[in-house]
C-alpha cells in the first residue's frame, strides 16, 4: 500500500508529501526513527491517566453519487 507523509515542514528527516515505505511508516507510528536506527522519537507510550498516544489519523472522504465532476 502507498503511504504519503504529511507534516508541517520536514519531520524526522522526511519531507512533507514524500512517499514512504510501509516499514518506515510502521516504525514512525510505533515511536521509533523511521530510518531504522532504533532511536525513540517519543517518551513512554502510556500516560499517567492510562490513555495512549494517537500516532496518526486515516481520513477517507468521498462525494455522494449525485455529485458529478
Amino acid at each position: 500500500a502507498r503511504a504519503v507523509w504529511w507534516s508541517p515542514g520536514e519531520t524526522f528527516g522526511i519531507r512533507s508529501g514524500a512517499e514512504v515505505q510501509p516499514e518506515e511508516a510502521r516504525r514512525a507510528f510505533a515511536g521509533h526513527d523511521p530510518a531504522g536506527s532504533g532511536r525513540a522519537l517519543t517518551q513512554a507510550q502510556g500516560r499517567k491517566d492510562g490513555s495512549q498516544r494517537r500516532a496518526a489519523f486515516d481520513l477517507n472522504m468521498s462525494l455522494p453519487k449525485s455529485v458529478s465532476v
